[in-house]
């Protein structure tokens, strides 16, 4: 059998349901039915391949001229390479919705060298359905060039300046409508690319989302156009913004006043005080913002302005500074605070937990191995809100895993819990202690197990959570181990799970309606 993409394979099973829903006259129930999909786009491949092979070894008057044509009553055989006849029909013979729904199983690559197959592959290819969820990243470069000259729209796209010759070319002809642009600036003299591709990708429409991160020292904020033509942006929702080390102006900058239009922000700067730029974000958009984050070495929360902004739900700040007056904020009910290396939370931290009215999530960060989150976790059951708190994520060390374990009970609303533990060990007991009545609303449990995670989801311990939670959902935090001598890893099955599927929201029940879109019933018994 030919093997199929990974991503192919492992949702192939789900194209019978999505073909029937769309009334399709053919559907995929079988194993054979799967193995004469993953046959046909392999002589998909092959025939553009032995065409693309004959026409750089033919004499230019004799390479050939047309595209390779399949006839769409042409299905493979599973034993053979050789076509043969079928009454029923192939997957040319689909109507579009359902053959879009099958080409949707494919990876940018596949579908570009599916389009010289036929004329039909060539349009439906670039369907904007199949390109407005595809991401470009920066390393990816022959894919970038092509999906912009190609491609209708995408999903994200990343790019670093200077680029090549044949990037900007690309960019500077495209008519592909990027929804979110990240541009990374690794010196000075990429500024005039990457304003003028950011000023092309707002003029298509459909520029949402801009991330910008400068590795350079820039001279100064106003010297900066980059800067400049980011404010500038009309229709952005979401921006960041990262500098390699401070900013160097110390004046507020004279630039006209923009319209309020984004809902979240992300600041990553080298100073340890709000510089000008940040002051201007924050005033300029204070009307809608409703997500702001701060990273990096800022110590000085911008409090005055914070105060200002009606929308706000969602803080993550790395200083406690302050951290008492955000009672004001009327919208917000998700924090993320930080504690560093002395592993002390301040006075005004902890009052602002016990008197918090509002919050839904809560996430306490820091190293993990100075992490005190005993004082900040009473505290926070102490408060209005610990009867309505859904999400908990915590660091912490790991002699307070005792506490930790503790903690479901207090919130009995909770429907996440995300754990960071350092050298964690066994989660047995923890895991044998969450149940519908420590827990009732829990439905998603994450986190970091020590030693081998695919050792783990085939232990007893997860296997018992999830059969007495039927309506839970486990992620693993932690990669998959490079080399691993466990039996399951020495056995080889499950080899998808040393890939991103190791990510996915494994349950003991199928998947409904009311579950993630990655969620997936963990038999491991079934060796699918």
């Amino acid at each position: 059998m030919v093997e199929a993409h990974p991503r192919t394979h492992s949702n192939l099973r789900f194209v019978s349901l999505e073909l029937v829903n769309n009334n399709a006259q053919f559907c995929t129930r079988t194993n054979r039915d799967m193995n004469k999909i993953c046959l046909f786009f392999h002589h998909v491949t092959s025939a553009v391949e032995a065409s693309e092979q004959t026409s750089m070894s033919s004499p230019p008057s004799k390479r050939p001229h047309r595209a390779v044509e399949l006839s769409p009553n042409v299905i493979f055989s599973t034993s053979t390479s050789a076509p043969m006849m079928d009454e029923s029909q192939t997957l040319l013979a689909l109507p579009d919705d359902a053959l879009l729904a099958v080409l949707a199983f494919l990876q940018p690559r596949q579908l570009l060298r599916c389009r010289p197959v036929c004329r039909r592959l060539r349009d439906l290819c670039l369907h904007p359905q199949l390109w407005r969820t595809v991401k470009v990243l920066k390393d990816d470069k022959g894919l970038q060039c092509a999906a912009l000259r190609l491609a209708p729209c995408l999903r994200l796209l990343q790019v670093a300046s200077p680029s090549s010759a044949n990037l900007e070319a690309a960019v500077y002809s495209t008519t592909c409508v990027v929804s979110e642009f990240h541009v990374t600036l690794e010196e000075e003299s990429g500024q005039a690319f990457a304003v003028a591709a950011l000023q092309l990708f707002s003029a298509l429409g459909g520029l949402r989302k801009l991330a910008v991160a400068f590795k350079y020292r820039i001279a100064s904020i106003e010297t900066t156009p980059l800067l400049r033509v980011a404010y500038s942006l009309k229709h952005i929702n979401q921006l960041t913004i990262g500098f390699a080390s401070h900013l160097l102006s110390p004046e507020p900058l004279p630039w006209p006043e923009q319209r309020s239009s984004l809902t979240a922000l992300q600041y990553i700067t080298g100073s340890v005080t709000a510089d000008p730029f940040l002051g201007l974000l924050l005033r300029t958009h204070a009307t809608t913002l409703e997500e702001v984050a701060f990273d990096g070495a800022l110590e000085e929360l911008p409090v005055a302005l914070l105060v200002n902004m009606p929308r706000l739900r969602s803080l993550d700040c790395r200083s406690q500074d302050g951290v008492s007056q955000l009672q004001a904020l009327p919208s917000l009910e998700s924090i993320s605070l930080y504690v560093h290396d002395d592993g002390a939370w301040s006075p005004g931290v902890l009052d602002y937990l016990r008197q918090a009215p509002k919050l839904r999530s809560v996430t306490f960060e820091g190293p993990q191995a100075h992490i005190d989150i005993v004082a900040p976790l009473r505290a926070l059951a102490e408060s209005p809100c610990a009867n309505t708190l859904q999400s908990l994520s915590l660091h912490c060390k790991l002699d307070m895993f005792e506490l930790v374990a503790s903690t479901p009970p207090q919130f009995p609303s909770l429907q996440t819990l995300e754990l960071h533990i350092k050298d964690a060990g066994p989660f047995d007991t923890f895991l044998r202690a969450v149940s519908s009545s420590t827990a009732p609303c829990l439905t998603e449990l994450r986190l970091a197990p020590g030693g081998c995670p695919h050792a783990f989801l085939h232990g007893p311990a997860l296997l018992d959570l999830l059969a007495r939670n039927p309506r839970l959902h486990f992620r693993i935090l932690s990669a998959a181990l490079r080399s691993c001598a466990c039996q399951w890893c020495a056995w080889g099955c499950h080899v998808e799970l040393r890939g991103t599927a190791l990510r996915r929201a494994f349950a003991g029940h199928a998947r409904t309606t009311d579950c993630p879109k990655d969620c997936f019933r963990w038999r491991p018994w079934l060796l699918e």
